[in-house]
Order: structure tokens, then C-alpha cells, then sequence
């Protein structure tokens, strides 16, 4: 069991009805998201977009992708955004 809630997904299996708590084997290649709070998650398909919230700042624009088409290997994808400037501004729990 994912003792460490910081490198721990929840994963719901619609079909079977349970909850699978899946650890994210990371390393200095490999970064992970900081725990974050008030942020936006989104899903489509098997890939989770993460955005913004509060880390150890008061609220960021990072972009976080979690690819799960690969299951059980889960890794996570910190975007590089070309034209950040023209995105949505920093926020935290809008």
C-alpha cells in the first residue's frame, strides 16, 4: 500500500467499482507535481491535466500531465507552454 499520499493517484475502476491507490515511481528525470490545493484536474481518456492550485507558492500556472495509457506505469509530464503569456492568469481555487 502507497503510503506517501504526495506520490499516490486514486484510480476509480468504473467497471469493477473500486478504488485502486497507485504509487508514481519517480526520479530526478522524472519529476512529480508538489502537493497542490484548489487546483484544476481534468481527464480524457487515460491522460489527467493538472492546473494551477497553491504549492509551496500562493497559486502557480504549471501544467501537469499524468499518462495512464501505459497502466500500471503511470508518469508524470511537467509542459512547457510556448505562449504562456497569452494563457489564463495565476489562480487558485476558481
Amino acid at each position: 500500500m502507497v503510503t506517501d499520499i504526495h506520490i499516490a493517484v486514486n484510480l476509480y475502476d468504473l467497471t469493477l467499482k473500486v478504488w485502486n491507490v497507485q504509487g508514481i515511481t519517480t526520479s530526478a528525470g522524472s519529476p512529480a507535481p508538489g502537493a497542490r490545493r484548489l487546483h484544476t484536474s481534468n481527464c480524457l481518456d487515460d491522460i489527467m491535466i493538472i492546473y494551477g492550485g497553491g504549492t509551496t507558492q500562493p497559486a502557480d500556472t504549471d501544467i501537469w500531465i499524468l499518462n495512464a495509457t501505459a497502466y500500471p506505469t503511470l508518469a508524470w509530464q511537467r509542459m512547457n507552454i510556448a505562449n504562456a503569456s497569452q494563457g489564463p492568469n495565476l489562480r487558485m481555487g476558481k
